[in-house]
């Protein structure tokens, strides 16, 4: 007699567990934390450099100077400036670090043409702007 119910008590623990397994399980957890200060999030901009200037020269027959000038971007960790020059077709790039303000092309001669300079300002955290499009006449 022992045994059968040894055996039943075992049965009716499985019975209790397998249908205690198929319910879902729940609990909740609630702790209230204060923050020493006020905290805002907000989106961020990336101002783009401002007074971009062109200053061509031709010190030879053969040879053209540009010289790309512009104000720093006031936004914040600005990790460097990229300048584009696109005329012809063709588009040459340099870039410059945070703190620099001015670049110098020197390529051949091509007179006549309409030169467009722009000036990026890249940041730290991948986000960048581009400055307003300068537009000179090579000599």
């Amino acid at each position: 007699m022992t045994a059968i119910r040894r055996a039943l008590m075992v049965l009716a623990v499985g019975l209790v567990a397998v249908l205690l397994s198929t319910l879902p399980a729940s609990a909740t957890f609630t702790k209230t934390v204060q923050l020493p200060t006020a905290t805002t999030l907000s989106t961020g901009t990336v101002a783009a450099p401002t007074n971009v200037r062109v200053q061509i020269s031709c010190p030879t027959a053969w040879s053209m100077e540009a010289r790309v000038t512009w104000t720093r971007s006031t936004s914040a960790r600005v990790s460097g400036y990229v300048v584009t020059a696109s005329f012809v077709g063709q588009t040459l790039t340099a870039s410059a670090g945070p703190t620099q303000t001015s670049v110098v092309y020197s390529t051949g001669r091509s007179p006549g043409y309409q030169v467009s300079v722009t000036v990026s300002a890249l940041t730290e955290y991948g986000w960048s702007k581009v400055s307003a499009p300068v537009v000179v006449t090579t000599c």
